[in-house]
């Protein structure tokens, strides 16, 4: 499992150096796909981490955010998969959310593209750097 890494253009002409990590639930490195991801967070210290949550699993994906936050990195929470909650009639607050964890929080549906314009825009204003 490895990583793969992009730049991703956003608005007035900024760029941002964009790294998707192998999926985790964890920074606890038990699997590579864990040891990959812990690693990058620990060794390169990211502007930025998108963490995408499957929102029909809330709990157990908030735990990772909450470890990003631990080791001092700005996180955006992405809650993806909005869709499918709603569907169950599920309401999830997301601004109440990004006010107790202090944190930005972009509802997105990875399947249509639902939402994925907020998060680059998010990413530069927290902490990502130009490319």
């Amino acid at each position: 499992m490895e990583k793969k890494e992009g730049v991703l253009e956003i608005e007035d002409g900024k760029s941002v150096r964009v790294i998707d990590l192998p999926g985790t639930y964890s920074l606890t490195a038990y699997s590579q796909e864990e040891l990959v991801a812990r690693n990058f967070i620990v060794d390169q210290r990211p502007n930025v981490v998108v963490d995408i949550i499957n929102t029909g699993a809330l709990e157990r994906n908030l735990y990772l955010a909450v470890q990003f936050m631990e080791l001092g990195v700005p996180v955006i929470l992405a809650l993806n998969m909005i869709d499918e909650v709603r569907k169950r009639n599920i309401t999830i607050d997301s601004a109440r959310l990004a006010k107790l964890m202090n944190v930005p929080v972009i509802e997105t549906v990875a399947r249509t593209g639902a939402g994925k314009k907020g998060t680059p825009r998010e990413s530069g204003r927290s902490g990502g750097k130009t490319a």
